[in-house]
């Protein structure tokens, strides 16, 4: 795993100013609250660290809420660095074990409120750096125990699918059928809610999130497959928290490429005074921005194609998390640039837009499948 190091990370902090001056209080004995929040990490599988967040105070810990309220980034990373990760060290097989230190770990993250917690640790440090990949936090601490002081809120529909050891693909579709956000069903599927009894594990978070996004991608599929394609090509953008979303839509049977432009300065181009382009079709993110275009071909009841085309900017100091992609496309589709009659125009418009960041087309249009292989005009 890849991270920004300890100096870079320190700078940050410095930049944002107030980052590091946390009030939370390195003591052993801790009284607060989790969003609720959990983060499951692979340590060296099957051993993996089970890590509840906690802070002194209420935080939100929720992309929809975050986007709701128009935090800033500022404001994500002073929260996100208020928070402990409070972990054990445990096997991923740890359901299956009727160990009362997860059941209650379970119980506070099932819940849907913040829940209030007593913890007790064996040790407590600031945490070295920020990920690249998993949600950061300011403070890190080895658990030694846990009791909760409030009444979680846990769904009844929840209480059945954990009751009746439902099937971990069933258990996503209900869920997000019944209007649960994937992030609440990927926190839930990483925790070992779903399956039966004698199969139920942990699965790492950045799995969880991934298999999550699969699962409801294939599902959506099958419905809009049946659906009549558009006749026309779309551009829809969205700049969201230091990320500028571009998204092409044309007739076709439902290609979707997510391609990248990463600006000198920004999170993943600390490095190099040149733009990288690549094309993503393997990471978290390109689940995310595939999720977010079906549900958008679900909503209008038409089938087609899709290119994301996402740059990085040097707002993008820290990275944040796969959530950015998901709703960043997610919006953009509530932002319609205009209606073209051909891929040849929506590139004339995308090519003046991009012009602000100085980057040529081409360069992007080397990297993608999809560009190469279609003609210019396909209407004709």
């Amino acid at each position: 795993m890849v991270h920004i190091d300890t100096v870079t990370a320190k700078r940050l902090a410095e930049r944002f100013k107030r980052l590091y001056g946390s009030s939370t209080s390195l003591s052993s004995e801790f009284f607060g609250s989790t969003p609720p929040s959990a983060l499951v990490s692979c340590v060296s599988y099957p051993k993996l660290s089970l890590g509840i967040l906690v802070s002194e105070e209420e935080v939100p810990d929720n992309p929809l809420m975050w986007n709701e309220r128009e935090y800033s980034i500022e404001d994500l990373l002073e929260l996100r660095l208020s928070l402990v990760n409070a972990r054990a060290i445990v096997s991923s097989s740890f359901p299956r074990t009727g160990n009362g230190f997860y059941e209650k770990i379970l119980e506070s993250e099932m819940s849907t409120k913040s829940v209030d917690l007593e913890v007790r640790f064996k040790k407590i440090q600031r945490s070295p750096f920020i990920s690249r990949f998993l949600p950061f936090y300011g403070l890190k601490g080895w658990i030694r125990g846990v009791r909760i002081a409030d009444n979680p809120k846990i769904p009844r529909i929840v209480e059945k699918i954990l009751d009746d050891g439902l099937k971990t693909e069933k258990a996503v579709q209900i869920l997000y059928k019944k209007g649960f956000s994937d992030y609440y069903i990927s926190r839930l599927f990483s925790l070992g809610v779903f399956g039966e009894p004698l199969n139920k594990k942990l699965v790492p978070s950045k799995w969880s999130i991934t298999a999550t996004h699969k699962i409801l991608i294939s599902k959506i599929e099958q419905e809009i497959a049946e659906y009549d394609t558009f006749n026309s090509c779309f551009l829809f953008e969205k700049k969201f928290y230091g990320n500028h979303f571009y998204v092409i839509v044309f007739p076709g049977s439902l290609s979707f490429e997510l391609l990248e432009a990463i600006l000198p300065g920004s999170a993943y181009n600390l490095c190099y005074n040149f733009t990288l382009f690549g094309k993503d079709d393997v990471s978290g993110g390109y689940y995310a921005a595939k999720l977010s275009f079906y549900e958008f071909l679900s909503r209008v009841r038409r089938s087609g194609s899709c290119i994301v085309i996402r740059v990085v900017t040097k707002e993008y100091k820290v990275p944040l998390g796969v959530w950015v992609v998901r709703e960043g496309v997610k919006r953009a589709f509530d932002n319609v640039i205009g209606k073209y009659n051909s891929l040849s125009e929506v590139f004339e418009i995308l090519q003046k837009k991009l012009e602000r960041y100085n980057i040529p087309l081409r360069k992007l249009k080397n990297h993608s499948g999809v560009m190469r292989q279609r003609t210019l005009s396909f209407l004709h």
